[in-house]
């Protein structure tokens, strides 16, 4: 045990900072208890002994959630059941009013959303899937109470409602938050770490759907139909083939010279990207109408935040053009198989879906190809256009 100890009172404990990484402040009133100080400030009480040559630790709780006195009493009984090798006696602990509250999964993840929308880069589809699909169902729940079952029954559920690909989706959002709270001493495990999404719903199988110029004409219209703020965003996507959020989350001012320059906290892979605009994608964005409130190209609060899901727009797209079977991703593929059936150059073609180059060309070629990503950006819009006409 470390020598710097201390006789732990509230005020020492409430003083305790972060330090960077985990450490644990020592009592020196009851050998082997101690708090635990996370990365983050989180504070939690423990008792560390070593039998039969392994170092055990327990957790008894978190402050100020858990009062000192209690702690204390609760180390007395773990230190005395791991002497004895017997499993504690239950101990009512004395409760904060506020405790119950501040534990629910509702005030943790309103804390999460809180973080994520602080972020740029898919902050906000997170917080939408642990606001509309974790917050129903676990609620007023104690977070420290739910188990790995009660991620696996969730995502059983959602995949029987929703499909696979949303069951994933979920569990993948159970999994970045329980962490996150991990990471802030919230919990004391995250019960959806190593679940195999595989093993629940069964494994991926890739997609190869690619919209028919026929198909690509009448989601056209529909989303012509639709109207701003999807309808346009539909047609962007169309024209450009870059990921759904990448277009959803587009600002006025990284649009210049008939350019969309995406900055690196917005891509997938982290680097910024150059996206030419061409005559009909310019067209567009021209008709579209401008914010005093912010900056957000595709909004419903002024310009001040992006548009959330696209979930109802595409049902009803869905529905005015007839083409079903098909997800949002697969315009994004229809572009790249489009650019490769009108002769652009691979390289070329995976540039303008901003797929980073592999190999010696990705340190020694520093061309930025923005004319030729222009060029075939244009080609593809003579197409697409022509099959919107027909």
């Amino acid at each position: 045990m470390p020598r710097d100890r201390v006789i732990l009172d509230d005020r020492k404990i409430r003083d305790l900072r972060p330090r960077g990484g985990q450490y644990v402040r020592w009592d020196a009133a009851l050998p082997h208890f101690g708090v635990r100080v996370s990365g983050t400030g989180g504070r939690a009480f423990v008792v560390v002994k070593k039998l039969d040559g392994k170092v055990v630790w327990r957790t008894l709780g978190h402050h100020p959630d858990m009062t000192l006195a209690d702690a204390r009493e609760a180390a007395r009984d773990a230190l005395r059941a791991m002497s004895t090798g017997t499993a504690p006696e239950p101990r009512l602990r004395r409760q904060r009013p506020s405790e119950g509250h501040q534990n629910s999964f509702r005030a943790v993840a309103d804390a999460f959303v809180r973080n994520r929308l602080s972020r740029l880069r898919s902050g906000h589809v997170t917080a939408l899937m642990v606001t509309n699909t974790l917050v129903p169902e676990w609620g007023d729940q104690d977070i420290r109470s739910i188990r790995r079952r009660d991620v696996i029954a969730l995502t059983e559920r959602v995949a029987a409602a929703r499909g696979p690909a949303a069951a994933r989706n979920v569990k993948n959002t159970a999994g970045r938050f329980f962490a996150w709270a991990l990471a802030r001493d919230v919990i004391d495990a995250n019960p959806a770490s190593g679940l195999r999404v595989n093993d629940i719903v069964g494994r991926r199988s890739p997609r190869t759907r690619v919209l028919s110029d026929a198909e690509l004409s009448l989601v056209w219209r529909a989303a012509t139909e639709e109207g701003y703020p999807f309808g346009p965003a539909y047609q962007l996507l169309a024209l450009t083939g870059q990921r759904k959020s990448e277009i959803a989350r587009m600002r006025w001012s990284e649009i210049a010279d008939d350019n969309l320059v995406i900055p690196s906290e917005r891509m997938k892979n982290g680097v910024a990207h150059v996206v030419p605009l061409c005559g009909e994608a310019v067209r567009i964005l021209d008709t579209l109408p401008r914010f005093a409130r912010g900056d957000n190209v595709f909004s419903f609060t002024g310009g001040s935040s992006p548009v959330g899901s696209f979930q109802a727009p595409k049902r009803r797209i869905d529905q005015m053009s007839g083409v079903t079977g098909w997800v949002n991703h697969d315009i994004r593929r229809t572009v790249r198989t489009g650019l490769s059936s009108l002769g652009v150059e691979p390289l070329v073609a995976e540039l303008v879906m901003s797929h980073v180059q592999q190999g010696v060309s990705r340190v020694y070629d520093r061309h930025r190809y923005d004319a030729e990503k222009r060029e075939a950006l244009e080609r593809w819009e003579r197409r697409l256009m022509e099959a919107v006409s027909r």
